[in-house]
């Protein structure tokens, strides 16, 4: 597999997910994929044949406080999509498709 930059993974999220589908991790949403041979309840045949289909390999998303963190594995990239939530208009997605990168860093608390 062709390892890919964020900038050429972003392209093809872009064009398959909204950034709702992305940051929740819902690559089985993807219109342009055919399903045939799966069943619309497996939901992991589904998303393992779409990120086969769309180059991006293994995929791992986790919440973390304010902001969804998707790695690519095979790729080795990691972006970065912030949210607010209100009870009133729900999740509010803003500065979307960061690369960011794991920074070890050591602190010092006196107690």
């Amino acid at each position: 597999m062709e390892r890919l930059t964020a900038d050429q993974i972003l392209s093809i999220v872009e064009q398959n997910y909204s950034v709702s589908e992305f940051a929740h991790g819902l690559w089985e949403k993807a219109e342009s994929i055919n399903f045939d041979s799966y069943s619309h309840n497996d939901k992991v045949g589904r998303r393992k044949h779409a990120l086969a289909t769309l180059g991006l390999g293994r995929v791992e998303t986790v919440e973390i406080e304010d902001f969804y963190l998707t790695h690519f594995v095979d790729h080795d990239v990691y972006i970065k999509t912030q949210y607010f939530y209100s009870s009133y208009s729900g999740e509010r997605f803003y500065d979307y498709g960061k690369e960011v990168r794991p920074v070890t860093k050591t602190i010092t608390v006196y107690e």
